[in-house]
């Protein structure tokens, strides 16, 4: 494929205007399909500004067939010029969100790399220096399923796209399963995992609005599970359940940062992390393009409990 027609299309899918339709689910039930692959793995970052900027450009840098992201932002030059270098030599393709055209956002954070490696988590490419985490995976079944949703994407099929079939692997110790919603219904599956704590739930949230989530949460604390959560002090509206869970004597606190705690993420029992793209919210369940993981390994929930134990540590 030439140079020309390779940053033609990344330019085209720079600049298209996407609309974004929103669906209501009827189907709660949630996919259940694992695949065993031991070859696989998964890598953990928590990071900010150019720490997170790093882990993508050196990323991006290996992709040696093709590059597709979806990006609710993008405004680093690093990025966008390895975009445009990577685009004269392999297909790399590119869809933004556009907010002039739903009150739904296109809000994923993933790029797919050769068809096998996903990276992806709570980092926009931006100059800010929020506090984010960003998850690496290389698999086939994810890589796949997350090309089937960028495919999506490309044909405009925001917010309305088929259910994944296959949305689970086991690699060795890790287990890691996928959603896009609104389809696959993310609140469902984060309120699931809630249900099934045993010892502690912890989470930081950049904004959290779900009654249905605060709900098991405030009950699982009644049980007696350690719960402590952090909110991004920006954030908190009439709306947050910040109030609701202060009400019912569960530690919960703003965040002590000037930059912005822009994790999505929960950690249940200190070995299961769900993270990505979806914060809590009824947009993000109902109207949103977004992708959430749940994933079951002790060392990733460690890295993360770390990032928790050090917030709290600064308020």
């Amino acid at each position: 494929m030439s140079k020309t027609y390779l940053f033609s299309i990344l330019i085209i899918s720079l600049f298209t205007i996407f609309s974004i339709n929103s669906c209501v689910l009827k189907d709660k039930s949630i996919p259940k399909i694992t695949i065993s692959e031991p070859n696989s793995h998964a890598a953990a970052f928590i990071c900010s500004g150019q720490s997170c900027e790093r882990v993508f450009v050196q990323n991006l840098r290996k992709a040696n067939k093709s590059i597709h992201c979806a990006f609710y932002s993008l405004t680093l030059k690093s990025i966008i010029n390895l975009l445009e270098e990577k685009s004269s030599a392999i297909e790399t393709l590119l869809v933004l969100h556009n907010k002039s055209i739903h009150p739904g956002l296109m809000h994923n954070k993933f790029c797919i790399i050769d068809g096998k490696t996903v990276i992806t988590g709570s980092y926009n490419p931006t100059k800010n220096r929020h506090r984010n985490n960003i998850i690496i995976i290389t698999s086939p079944t994810i890589a796949h399923a997350y090309e089937k949703e960028f495919k999506e994407l490309l044909a405009k099929t925001f917010a309305a796209g088929e259910k994944t079939e296959v949305n689970s692997i086991q690699a060795n110790k890790t287990t890691i399963s996928i959603f896009f919603c609104p389809e696959d219904d993310c609140e469902e599956a984060i309120y699931s995992e809630l249900r099934k704590a045993k010892h502690s739930i912890y989470f930081m949230q950049y904004v959290f609005t779900s009654s249905k989530l605060a709900t098991i949460i405030a009950l699982k604390h009644a049980e007696g599970i350690d719960v402590k959560g952090i909110f991004e002090r920006s954030r908190i509206s009439p709306y947050s359940t910040f109030h609701f869970l202060s009400y019912q004597n569960i530690s919960v606190f703003y965040d002590p940062f000037k930059e912005y705690i822009h994790h999505k993420v929960f950690i249940i029992d200190n070995e299961t992390v769900i993270t990505g793209s979806f914060n809590p919210t009824k947009s993000a369940n109902t109207k949103n393009d977004e992708n959430l993981l749940i994933i079951k390994d002790k060392d990733i929930a460690n890295l993360y409990l770390k990032e928790f134990n050090y917030i709290l540590s600064k308020i």
